[in-house]
């Protein structure tokens, strides 16, 4: 009992983790103007949604698991409809889908920067819009089809507890798509980020030697600098990502596709995805470090009072 207490007490850590600190991205980049006016920052701000929500669902599951134990209710009958939305299982899963979704996203907007930087410098916010509506779209979609599995592929009986833990109230076919498609997005977005990577080395040698010999305002030095650095942070972020999201979501869908049990830890090392990203934008990008901080000891409410 102190073993399972000891492991919902950590993702309940973790969740809280997650939450405030994507909250706080969101909040930076759609406070400060110097960042909400960029596409690809707006691209990103959608990434941290999508995570904040991923931690929110995480955070409320655990802590609902632990209540019910604490004051004995685990037994009690439920349907599998009942554990779709008491612990908020369906936010759980979506959520986790549309993280791989907008990674996918974010590998397609540093392709185009990096490889057609042109036609990329004339696009505008609403090119971000759109990428993001697109996600939408796709959110609602894939939450129609995983109620509709819950509903259909699963006979609507009390054989449930009130965990909804084991079993998973979800039938296997959708388990195995679930993970499968989070996997399949996570690996077309890393191969899209080794073209950005071999695109971006190609582009510094040629962007280095043109400003060398004919020079470059300071505008544009800063400009192309800032992509720089992001596209390198994001490729550290893709680096992450790989290990720590991409493989054990793969390892899930063998599982579930095998009908095999798998280490718990695994759904553990997929949250602490959700961190590290958190932490390379702090270190690598300073006018999201900065914001945050401002936030954080209300500098803009302070100069106002």
């Amino acid at each position: 009992m102190v073993e399972v207490d000891l492991a919902t007490g950590l993702v309940i850590i973790e969740g809280i983790v997650i939450t405030i600190a994507n909250g706080l991205l969101l909040l930076t980049i759609l406070s400060k103007s110097s960042l909400r006016t960029r596409k690809e920052m707006l691209i990103i701000a959608g990434l941290a949604g999508a995570d904040f929500f991923y931690g929110l669902s995480s955070f409320l599951v655990s802590t609902y698991r632990l209540i019910i134990t604490a004051l004995n209710l685990q037994n009690e009958p439920l349907t599998a409809w009942d554990c779709l939305f008491f612990p908020p299982n369906f936010l759980l899963y979506l959520t986790s889908v549309m993280i791989s979704v907008m990674n996918l996203l974010v590998s397609i907007d540093r392709y185009l920067a990096v490889v057609r930087p042109m036609e990329y410098c004339l696009l505008d916010v609403r090119y971000a819009y759109r990428m993001l509506g697109g996600a939408a779209i796709f959110a609602l979609l894939s939450f129609v089809f995983l109620l509709s599995s819950n509903y259909f592929g699963l006979e609507q009986v009390y054989n449930f507890n009130r965990l909804c833990y084991v079993p998973v109230p979800f039938p296997r076919f959708y388990l195995v798509y679930q993970f499968s498609l989070v996997a399949l997005l996570g690996c077309v977005s890393v191969v899209i980020y080794i073209g950005v990577f071999f695109a971006y080395r190609a582009n510094v040698k040629k962007t280095h030697v043109q400003q060398t010999t004919a020079g470059a305002s300071k505008s544009t030095t800063s400009q192309t600098d800032a992509q720089n650095r992001l596209t390198t942070t994001l490729g550290i972020i893709t680096f992450f990502t790989t290990f720590l999201f991409i493989i054990p979501n793969t390892w899930l869908a063998i599982s579930f596709a095998m009908n095999v049990s798998f280490p718990s830890w695994v759904a553990m090392v997929i949250r602490s995805h959700s961190v590290a990203t958190i932490a390379v934008y702090v270190f690598r990008q300073k006018e999201i470090r900065t914001g945050m901080w401002h936030l954080l000891t209300c500098r803009k409410i302070c100069r106002v009072t």
